[in-house]
């Protein structure tokens, strides 16, 4: 072995070893007494959509038994640090001061929670930064920012032996939606019509319900698909899945246990990459209950990451009927599922269905979705951004009522295909996106049979 790499092999030996003796005491993280600490400190934001995150804020060495409170959140340009006895809490007042400078936002939920008789207290805040908080910085050239709350004592006495205040700040760094923290910015349940709402008759087989994700970073996402009935419970009077408004438990919101409404259908375990998209579908082995007549809810609960926001649910309606309908399913065989057709006369084929009297194809324009640049205004956590159409939009906005099929046909029993004729050809247009189904009716013009909604493109000219 030559000598030099000797000399190498003794100046790493040496390194790792330097690298293994204790840090002196001056260079070892502080004690965490007498400050608010939040865990973590530091957040990685997206600039494009809302990001949260559960933040523990911790105490120790606080008055047992005192209640402490901060009854809002700012969003601050500079950061003075975390404090004792008010000693730079210009960081965490509305007006502006000279070492905070601007408040660029306001979360209105109080954080509360009791010291325990061993001087610590804890509590989890499952924080929400706005999207216009990100670009009301970015518009200000701030790559950073800084969250601060001021927690005092709700009885007016000390939260540390000798100080009736304390202060500290997150720091919040922008990048895009793949390098922010895990977290679910916007979420929409549909049906496989694209719409919320859906009707359909006793016994149905074949009902569909999906969920459109958008998140930031990536992660383990866990949530879990669950069904109730309205009526037979109370349900319908509060919202089903909002986040707290108060903040007083020291374990994270979203694993809190629920109220005991929801059956759940299917638990999700799913690692998701970096992306911002990700659709969701309840397995087709797993249906949604139709044996009864009635309205439910079908809730999608994520577990991790938070979610501070209301998701809306969808909800659909089961007639009565005398006889329970059965549906068989229908195969669809061309055009294939997403398949790019050329601009010229082309035909659908499926197989048929025993005992049908006529076969309906319906051709829809397809619903497109569209990622905006910027957010529009998200006021707090409450605020839910599926109101906020430049977060992310669909179209068209209308998901109420049926919707119109842009070319319909009855096709005999005998018959399992339909060719386009031309008149029927220039409604549709090039480079547009379409979806198809083709359904079985009986003598009577009930529907006994029916396929899934398939994709199709019209390539450009």
């Amino acid at each position: 072995m030559s000598r030099a790499r000797l000399v190498r092999i003794a100046a790493a030996l040496a390194a790792f070893a330097v690298a293994l003796q204790p840090w002196p005491a001056a260079a070892q993280a502080p004690v965490n007494s007498g400050a608010m600490q939040p865990v973590p400190n530091g957040l990685n934001v997206s600039v494009l959509r809302p990001t949260a995150v559960n933040v523990v804020w911790t105490l120790r060495g606080g008055t047992p038994g005192a209640r402490i409170q901060s009854p809002i959140g700012l969003f601050k340009e500079r950061n003075v640090g975390g404090s004792q006895a008010g000693v730079g809490a210009g960081s965490c007042v509305t007006a502006p001061t000279a070492a905070a400078g601007e408040t660029m936002g306001v979360i209105d939920s109080p954080v509360t929670t009791v010291v325990n008789p061993n001087g610590v207290a804890r509590v989890v805040e499952t924080l929400i930064i706005p999207g216009t908080v990100a670009e009301r910085a970015l518009k200000r050239g701030l790559d950073i920012f800084f969250y601060c709350r001021e927690f005092t004592n709700a009885a007016g006495g000390a939260i540390v032996p000798g100080f009736p205040a304390v202060t500290n700040t997150v720091t919040c760094k922008q990048g895009s939606s793949a390098y922010a923290n895990f977290s679910i910015a916007r979420a929409e349940l549909f049906f496989e019509d694209h719409r919320r709402t859906a009707t359909v008759p006793l016994g149905s087989p074949d009902l569909k319900v999906m969920a459109d994700v958008a998140y930031n970073g990536s992660g383990l996402m866990r949530a879990v698909w669950e069904v109730a009935e309205l009526g037979a419970t109370n349900l319908g009077n509060v919202p089903i899945n909002a986040p707290p408004r108060v903040f007083d438990t020291p374990v994270a919101p979203n694993l809190l246990p629920q109220r005991n409404l929801f059956r759940t259908l299917h638990t999700i375990t799913q690692y998701v990459g970096f992306g911002d998209r990700v659709l969701l579908t309840l397995p087709p082995s797993i249906p949604l209950p139709t044996t009864q007549p009635g309205t439910f809810v079908v809730n999608l609960r994520f577990v991790d990451p938070p979610v501070g926001f209301e998701i809306p649910v969808a909800t659909y309606f089961v007639k009565s009927n005398e006889h329970p309908i059965k549906r068989a399913a229908i195969n669809l065989l061309t055009p294939a599922e997403a398949q790019t057709l050329p601009y010229t006369l082309f035909g659908f084929r499926w197989e048929s269905v025993p005992g049908a009297s006529q076969y309906r194809l319906d051709v829809f324009p397809a619903e497109t979705v569209v990622s905006q640049t910027f957010p529009g205004v998200i006021e707090g956590p409450r605020t839910n951004p599926s109101n906020d159409s430049n977060v992310f939009q669909r179209a068209p906005a209308d998901l109420s009522g049926d919707r119109e099929a842009i070319l319909s046909a009855l096709v005999p029993s005998a018959m399992t295909s339909f060719n386009l004729r031309q008149g029927h050809f220039t409604r549709l247009v090039a480079g547009r996106v379409y979806t198809w189904q083709v359904r079985a009716l009986d003598q009577q013009g009930n529907i006994m049979g029916a396929s899934p909604v398939r994709q199709f493109t019209l390539a450009p000219r």
